[in-house]
């Protein structure tokens, strides 16, 4: 149970249960205000951050910190696992935070170059923390702008995404703000405008639209260098633009979408010689151990299946 999040021994079962309810209060309470309520919605997404910003930060980043101070070190951290008597000098507290120290660097070059320059900037645990906080916001403020209150309350008041943002400093923010970027300008000078059919009927790429859609794909591609999940995205924009303007603006578009994930991946083959398919999220091996809440919960009713059942369920 402890794999899936949830108390280990069963009687914190109820306290945990009272706890999820009282913190999804304010969530579901979200979904009957107005308007005028923005900056009572934007205010409360601030306080509810700002109470879980002193929680200890979560193994995840506290690796990716210590794999900044690992490249900043001169030292590659795709090559060199944490346990590596090499890296004996740079053991701390940070150190001792993280698991599986015998397995080298997973998170993409983009992102390791990020907390490499964070690291290099003097910035600690708490103050990486802020900085996703402070950007994650900015991601309700814009939201809530740009959709209301109501809905951007399904974001700014979601318990899960201020824990995991604020209280263990989980860096999806850094790669929503590119994409809900990238996502707003293609609205605005796309959808709103009758399609991807204007970029050719403006000017092409020099003019305002082609330049517009061009910066989209830009930010969703800064997105996608940082979790391949938003790669998709990118290629639907090429499409969409491929079959509207023809094919030299699409191409264009898809180039330019491409430019992070072409640079930092370059940048991560030619100078840290990593192998991409390290930190591919389609390599990733599913554990049987991560299903282990659907076999037990059908067990307290009843219902024997073993975790390999649904192992094989997903191959």
């Amino acid at each position: 149970m402890s794999v899936a999040g949830l108390p280990e021994l069963g009687e914190n079962v109820s306290s945990f249960l009272w706890g999820a309810v009282l913190a999804s209060v304010g969530f579901f309470l979200s979904w009957f205000n107005g308007k005028r309520w923005m900056w009572l919605m934007i205010g409360v997404a601030v306080l509810g951050r700002l109470l879980l910003l002193p929680l200890p930060a979560s193994e995840d980043l506290v690796r990716r910190m210590w794999e900044g101070e690992v490249l900043d070190s001169n030292f590659n951290p795709y090559q060199v696992t944490p346990g590596a008597q090499e890296l004996e000098l740079l053991r701390g507290d940070a150190w001792e935070r993280i698991g599986d120290k015998d397995e080298v660097s997973s998170q993409p070059p983009l992102s390791l170059a990020i907390f490499r320059l964070l690291h290099g900037m003097g910035f600690n645990e708490w103050g990486i923390k802020t900085i996703i906080v402070v950007v994650d916001i900015w991601i309700c403020i814009i939201l809530a702008m740009r959709y209301g209150s109501r809905k951007a309350a399904l974001y700014g008041w979601n318990p899960l995404v201020a824990f995991s943002v604020a209280g263990e400093g989980h860096m999806e923010s850094l790669m929503l703000l590119p994409a809900l970027g990238g996502f707003l300008i293609w609205e605005a000078w796309v959808d709103r405008k009758g399609g991807a059919a204007i970029i050719s009927t403006n000017g092409g790429l020099s003019g305002g639209p082609g330049q517009m859609v061009s910066f989209a794909a830009l930010l969703m591609g800064l997105a996608a260098a940082m979790n391949l999940v938003f790669l998709p995205i990118v290629i639907w924009m090429f499409w969409h633009v491929l079959v509207k303007s023809g094919i030299k603006t699409g191409t264009a578009i898809l180039l330019v979408g491409l430019i992070p994930l072409i640079a930092f991946n370059g940048w991560g083959s030619v100078s840290l010689n990593i192998d991409l398919k390290m930190v591919s999220p389609f390599s990733a091996s599913v554990l049987p151990d991560t299903l282990s809440l659907v076999p037990g919960t059908l067990s307290r009713i009843g219902v024997g299946l073993s975790h390999e059942f649904f192992f094989w369920l997903l191959l």
